[in-house]
């Protein structure tokens, strides 16, 4: 075997070694980039279970309305709600919104249902709105703290 043979030996063997190393690591990048691709589709999945139920204020000062809406991909079905004064003042009425609990609501992608504000002298600036649901992923209760102009 001559110099030239040993020389050409030599890069077929390292390049062999570095195709090998090189397919190792192609192979734990595309295990890694199916691991996530995975956990996305599994979040995109559940997204897809749950209704965002907000409530908000709305309008303008002489025709203010308390606003549920959900913006989730999910319809929300037993949607009810209680307001409660944050401070010591008493907290507005807002009209129709006590009649949720004895029939609650079912809000559907994009809907809005809205309560007309009836404000007082005495009455709260702030008022804490208590929503509760359901959807496909199960119930929720979530708090939201309104700002009234």
């Amino acid at each position: 075997m001559d110099t030239g043979d040993l020389i050409s030996t030599t890069i077929a063997a390292l390049s062999l070694i570095a195709t090998a190393i090189v397919a190792y690591r192609q192979t734990r990048i595309q295990a890694r980039l199916t691991a996530i691709e995975e956990t996305r589709r599994r979040e995109q999945a559940e997204a897809l279970r749950h209704a965002d139920i907000r409530a908000m204020v709305a309008g303008t000062p002489t025709a203010l309305q308390l606003v549920l809406a959900n913006d989730g991909p999910a319809t929300a079905w037993e949607v009810w709600a209680t307001e409660l004064p944050v401070g010591s003042d008493d907290p507005p009425l807002f009209h129709g919104l006590d009649e949720l609990e004895q029939a609650p609501a079912t809000l559907r992608p994009g809907d809005r249902l809205p309560f007309p504000v009836l404000t007082l002298a005495e009455t709260a600036e702030r008022v804490q709105v208590v929503v509760s649901w359901k959807d496909e992923a199960g119930p929720h209760r979530e708090s939201f703290t309104v700002q009234l102009p």
